[in-house]
C-alpha cells in the first residue's frame, strides 16, 4: 500500500498507523510532502483506518477495505493431485468450509487474524471445470479447478488370442494401461463382431486380466460362430479410451470338460489296465499249468 501526504511538518519525521498499530516510518521533504510504502496487515474483512501524525502533532487520516481473498494451487490437474488453499480476510477465528462443487471436502479454523491454510486432493471427477467454494459462513470466495479430460490410452488384448480354442472358464489378459488418476477396466464378451448382443460385461476392473467364474463359463460354440472379447480403460476422471480391437475365440464341447472328471477317468483308466493285466496273468498261468 502506498501513502501519500502534505501539508506536515518541514523535514518532520512522521508515524504511519493501520488500525492503531505501528506500520512504518517516513520523513517529509522541505515541503511538507512524503510518500511511504507499507504491507497491508494480514487481518479479517473489514475497513480500517490508516492514520498519519509527524513529530508536531499534524495528523490526518484514510480508510482503507480488507476484502477477503483466497489463493488455489495449482488451478488444474488430475484425480488425486494435491491442491493447497490458503487465504486472509475471514473471520477471525471462524470455521472455513471447502467445497468440490456441492460436495464439501475439507475444514479448517482461521487464525486470529483471519488467515489460513490447507491442502486435499482432487477427488475423483468428471474431465472439466469444477468450482471450489471457501467459506466462513459469511465470507464466500470461489475458484474454478480444471480436471484433465484426456481419455487414457487403449489397452492392447493379450489373451486369448485371435481365433483361438479356449476353455469354458476362459482367462481374458490385456496390457496394463497408466494414467495419472488412475483406471479401472471393462471387459465385453458378445456373440457377434458387432457386439450388439452381450453375453457378459465387467466393470470397474482393477487389474488387467480377468478369469471367468464357474458361474459366467460359456457354452460351447463352433469356430465358424465364435464369441468376441474386448476391452477398454476409464480414468478416475470418467475419461473413457478406445475399446480395444475385438478378438474372437470359441469352445468346443470338449474344451469345457471338468478337470476333476478328467482326472477321474485317469484314474479308472489306470484301474482297469491294472485289472486286465492281472486278468490276462492269471488265465496265463492257468493254462500253463
Amino acid at each position: 500500500m502506498t501513502v501519500t501526504g502534505t501539508g506536515f511538518g518541514y523535514k518532520s519525521r512522521i508515524y504511519i498507523y493501520f488500525n492503531d498499530d505501528r506500520v512504518t516510518t517516513n520523513k517529509t521533504d522541505a515541503h511538507g510532502s512524503f510518500e511511504a510504502i507499507f504491507d497491508v496487515p494480514v487481518l479479517e474483512a473489514d475497513t480500517y483506518d490508516v492514520e498519519v501524525e509527524d513529530r508536531e502533532g499534524n495528523k490526518d487520516k484514510a480508510e482503507f477495505t480488507i476484502a477477503a481473498m483466497a489463493n488455489l494451487i495449482p488451478t488444474a490437474g488430475n484425480v488425486g493431485t494435491a491442491i493447497t488453499v490458503s487465504g486472509s480476510g475471514f473471520k477471525a477465528g471462524g470455521i472455513i468450509t471447502i467445497k468440490y462443487d456441492d460436495i464439501q471436502i475439507a475444514t479448517e479454523t482461521a487464525n486470529a487474524s483471519g488467515a489460513f491454510s490447507l491442502a486435499f486432493k482432487a477427488p475423483a471427477s468428471i474431465g472439466g471445470t469444477h468450482t471450489i467454494t471457501i467459506t466462513d459462513g459469511d465470507t464466500t470466495v470461489k475458484h474454478l479447478l480444471t480436471m484433465e479430460s484426456k481419455a487414457p490410452d487403449t489397452p492392447q488384448p493379450l489373451l486369448p488370442e485371435d481365433v483361438s480354442k479356449t476353455e469354458a472358464e476362459t482367462y481374458f489378459d490385456w496390457e496394463d494401461v497408466d494414467d495419472p488418476s488412475g483406471v479401472t477396466y471393462t471387459l465385453q464378451i458378445a456373440d457377434d463382431a458387432d457386439f450388439t448382443s452381450i453375453v457378459l460385461e465387467k466393470e470397474g476392473l482393477t487389474y488387467s486380466n480377468y478369469n471367468l467364474t464357474a458361474v459366467e463359463k460359456l457354452e460351447p460354440t463352433e469356430k465358424e460362430a465364435p464369441y468376441y472379447w474386448r476391452s477398454k480403460a476409464v480414468d478416475g476422471a470418467a475419461n473413457e479410451s478406445q475399446w480395444s480391437t475385438p478378438r474372437s475365440f470359441y469352445i468346443s464341447p470338449t474344451a469345457g470338460f471338468p478337470s476333476w472328471a478328467k482326472y477321474t477317468l485317469i484314474v479308472l483308466g489306470i484301474l482297469v489296465v491294472g485289472f486286465f493285466a492281472f486278468w490276462m496273468g492269471r488265465r496265463t498261468a492257468y493254462y500253463r499249468s
